[in-house]
């Protein structure tokens, strides 16, 4: 599949990575939606993705849209998303949690997704949406499962293609013979504090 078919967005809260920056020079339409650009939806990611989507469907004829978050590196296997012709696709994807995030069947990371216009067309708005509990006090559902579940009642299967890299917060760790371990954030947050030292005046002799 020719990039020129492709409409890129990459969502930068943060600001792209090097590696993806680079990547991205091959492809000839890339948006980048940043604060300064007026899109101010940091705080609400799946309002962000549905504004790529609106803009995407009005403003542009291309086949196919590209979503690309900013924390992500292509790899050589990430090119087989460019050429996977299902509608609703997206890479595999490691979490911070060291896993594989949206690994279930018909499910896919939005971090690094291929959708074309037909199936978003034909997926009534809103695209994506945050899920909430009873009481809205704790999310249930992120914005790339209600996607999902939208595209599969639509009568579309996401599928995963090709994989890719993701940068996330870990801990080098010392090892034997100058090797490292890594670890990351979230496999080391059942750290407890060590107790406090007990006083070490005993009988009135410190």
């Amino acid at each position: 599949m020719k990039t020129d078919e492709m409409q890129v967005v990459v969502f930068e809260w943060r600001g792209a990575n090097a590696i993806l920056s680079k990547w991205l020079a091959g492809f000839p339409r890339v948006r980048r939606m940043r604060r300064e650009a007026g899109y101010q939806a940091t705080d609400c990611l799946a309002a962000w993705r549905n504004q790529a989507v609106k803009w995407f469907l009005k403003e542009t004829d291309k086949a196919w849209l590209l979503m690309l978050d900013d924390d992500i590196v292509p790899l050589k296997e990430t090119g087989v998303l460019l050429a996977c012709e299902a509608d609703i696709a997206g890479c595999h994807f490691f979490s911070k949690n060291g896993c594989e995030g949206h690994g279930e069947d018909g499910h896919i990371s939005m971090a690094a997704s291929k959708l074309s216009r037909r199936a978003l067309q034909t997926i009534a708005p809103p695209w994506f949406a945050f899920g909430f509990n009873a009481d809205g006090t704790e999310m249930v559902q992120c914005e790339c499962d209600y996607f999902t579940a939208k595209a599969r009642a639509a009568g579309f299967h996401p599928v995963k293609a090709g994989l890719v890299g993701h940068i996330v917060p870990a801990v080098m760790i010392p090892g034997e013979e100058g090797k490292a371990k890594l670890k990351f954030l979230s496999q080391l947050e059942n750290i407890t504090a060590p107790e406090k030292e007990k006083s070490m005046v005993q009988g009135g002799v410190a």
